[in-house]
């Protein structure tokens, strides 16, 4: 017998669940050391398993490879099997105590939901078809030169991509020049300049597409000038983290 994933304290009829393999079969108990005492055997598919296991207020289904094989009930609606053991693979507190020893096996893509999974459902994760939540999520790149002289043009390079996989609309990116260290802003027909800040229209960006703006500027005074560039959509981003970059050239 051995261990495959549990939460128990003892290895006795306590507050625990526990699901260990025996040969070809699967041993999954649940146990609120008050007399609730549910276990289930049940044989396993030759080669990897796709388990589930559901509870839905007193009835506990389990499915292999995204097919009902047991919908047993308890007596009462709740089952307290809280203790103090952490959730834990190949961890059973009966290993070494009444033959159960460490799984030998692997376990891959382990996952908790809050709430009872529909069967519908856990067939879409069998088949990996499961809905993948929408997002847009953009970042920025910013490339520039490490050094210029003074009159001469730095050219900045912003790209920006969706790395998530919903189209991004109303894609705009931002850059802020310092405007007293330089004497003239080359911006292309799509942007325009506000004060500090250049701001350029750009195209919509489908998942993992990428768009590029290119401008240059005069610099005047020697030093390190500093750049920001920022990007953002029409719509919420998934990660704003990586869409703000910044860049320090050298003006000798």
């Amino acid at each position: 017998m051995e261990s495959v994933l549990g939460k128990r304290q003892t290895c006795n009829n306590s507050r625990f669940f526990d699901i260990r393999a025996i040969g070809t079969e699967i041993n999954y108990e649940i146990d609120d050391g008050l007399g609730n005492y549910l276990p289930q055997i049940f044989t396993k598919p030759i080669g990897t398993t796709f388990v589930t296991i559901i509870r839905k207020e007193n009835t506990f289904f389990i499915y292999h490879d995204g097919k009902l094989v047991s919908d047993n009930k308890l007596s009462i609606n709740m089952i307290d099997i809280s203790n103090n053991s952490p959730l834990g693979i190949s961890s059973s507190a009966c290993i070494g105590v009444d033959g159960t020893s460490m799984f030998s096996g692997s376990i891959d893509d382990l996952r908790i939901y809050n709430r009872a999974l529909t069967e519908a459902e856990v067939l879409e994760l069998y088949e990996g078809k499961e809905k993948v939540a929408s997002s847009i999520d953009l970042s920025l790149a910013l490339t520039a030169p490490t050094s210029v002289k003074t009159s001469e043009k730095a050219t900045y390079q912003l790209t920006a991509t969706n790395n998530g996989n919903t189209p991004a609309t109303g894609v705009k990116a931002h850059f802020v020049v310092p405007r007293k260290s330089i004497a003239t802003v080359d911006i292309p027909k799509n942007c325009t300049l506000n004060g500090r800040i250049i701001e350029c229209a750009m195209s919509d960006l489908g998942a993992n597409q990428s768009a590029t703006q290119t401008f240059s500027m005069t610099v005047l005074r020697k030093g390190a000038l500093s750049v920001v560039g920022l990007v953002n959509s029409s719509a919420d981003d998934a990660n704003y983290d990586d869409n703000k970059k910044s860049a320090v050239v050298s003006v000798k």
